[in-house]
């Protein structure tokens, strides 16, 4: 069904384009189009019916191109919309089936596929727990078993918190059993001080939630990913702009009484591609040696919606599998692998290929759906679009042409720079109980 959908809209869009290439052929807007899509679909249907395979337009010869130039040619009797002479009708039944080569060809594929059960529901991309809610949420409308979920709204900033307590929970929702806070600011993205101060400070109180810290622990923190490249350095940004003290009260812990400054080392460890080691095993090592009390993990993520990117930032108990969201398997820093527990950070900064179409299609149902009369078989046919079946399709006929291709926003310089001072400040503030947000802000300028 959904497949259908996308080869209808597909069709739309190249009888517009030939509409624009190709005299003797004309369509009159998208709608006009979407509509001469289904008629000459149904005409070649029935064509195909009664005279059999070998003279269906879908055929590659001669004879299926003269047949779907007639099917066109006869379209615009069904459809006002549409004007086309006999020449148009030969020109745009070459171009159709160029493109039929292509799109709808591979659709077909994968639908005959997915009904004999022969594809394994594909993983959407994304490390974020409250999108890994909202995919399974459909199935269970009311409440997710074994998962508590907590939302707080004010007028720039919603923090969702997400409670995995059950491993029925964890099979529902792919995640480990802990705590994910979620914390959602569409205009993060804006050079907004006194909202980035705002979001620093509940980033902040979370963090305190999470970690109840006594007064004389030792905390690590550690910037995953690559600082060469913009959208992965998000880590190793952080970590300059930490208030370093490790070093200083080992030297000194008469003079931490009245400050009192927590006990914070930090480093960034690279990417396997730069040192030939994997992060896991560094980290694994200096644990070993320092035996902080905590460890927090700071890394760029993966999202599934292009919305998300650069403005939620995601906090977790669980621990960090570096890498996860664009596909690539590396050793989970967890408490379980370094005996310590784990905070995660992240903030999602890329998406695949795949899902910006998927958005982009999205937003093209939904002014359908406004176009479109409520209650109509059409209408409801839009309504119950299968998500992660669409996905699935998209990514199917998308992959051969860009392969794994990620995404992510032009101004990623600034958005770095931004949103580590923002994690650094949070960080700063409540890793060390002596020092205001205030003084924090004056350490960052």
């Amino acid at each position: 069904m959904l497949g259908l959908i996308i080869r209808f809209i597909v069709s739309a869009l190249v009888l517009m384009l030939i509409s624009f290439l190709i005299p003797g052929f004309s369509v009159a807007g998208f709608t006009g189009a979407l509509l001469a899509a289904v008629v000459i679909s149904v005409l070649g249907f029935v064509v195909e019916s009664i005279l059999g395979e070998k003279i269906s337009p879908k055929n590659r010869g001669l004879v299926g191109f003269i047949s779907a130039a007639v099917v066109i040619y006869l379209s615009q009797y069904i459809v006002p919309t549409i004007n086309v002479t006999w020449w148009g009708a030969l020109l745009a039944s070459v171009i159709i089936g160029v493109a039929d080569q292509f799109v709808p060809t591979e659709i077909r594929k994968l639908q005959k596929h997915c009904y004999r059960g022969e594809i394994d529901l594909l993983t959407i991309r994304t490390d974020l727990a409250i999108e890994a809610r909202e995919l399974i949420e459909k199935d269970y409308p009311k409440e997710i078993p074994g998962v508590e979920v907590d939302v707080d709204k004010s007028e720039d900033i919603k923090i969702t918190r997400v409670k995995i307590k059950t491993e029925e929970a964890v099979d529902i929702m792919g995640k480990p059993i802990g705590d994910y806070v979620t914390l959602e600011v569409p205009r993060l993205r804006e050079k907004d001080v006194i909202l980035q101060e705002e979001v620093s400070k509940n980033f902040a109180d979370e963090i305190m939630n999470l970690t109840h810290l006594s007064d004389n622990a030792a905390t690590m923190v550690i910037g995953l990913g690559n600082w060469n490249v913009t959208p992965d350095s998000l880590g190793p940004k952080v970590v300059e702009k930490l208030l370093i003290t490790r070093h200083i009260i080992d030297e000194s812990e008469e003079g931490n009484t009245e400050r009192k400054l927590g006990s914070l080392c930090a480093f960034s460890p690279g990417v396997l591609g730069i040192t030939g080691i994997e992060s896991g095993e560094i980290i694994q090592g200096v644990v070993e040696k320092i035996k902080p009390d905590l460890v927090i993990a700071i890394d760029a993520l993966a999202s599934r919606s292009m919305s998300r990117v650069s403005t939620t930032i995601q906090i977790s108990n669980t621990g960090i599998h570096p890498g996860s969201g664009i596909g690539n398997k590396r050793m989970a820093i967890t408490e379980d692998n370094l005996g310590v527990p784990v905070i995660a950070i992240g903030i999602p900064t890329v998406v695949d290929a795949p899902t910006m179409a998927n958005d982009t299609i999205d937003m093209l149902l939904d002014t359908l759906i406004a176009q479109t009369q409520e209650g109509s078989s059409f209408y409801n046919l839009l309504k119950q679009t299968d998500k992660v079946e669409k996905y699935r399709l998209i990514k199917e006929v998308i992959s051969p042409f860009v392969g794994n291709l990620m995404v992510t926003p032009k101004e990623i310089d600034t958005i770095i720079e931004d949103l580590s001072r923002i994690l650094a400040g949070g960080l700063n503030t409540a890793l060390h109980p002596g020092i205001t947000f205030d003084e924090v802000t004056r350490y960052l300028q």
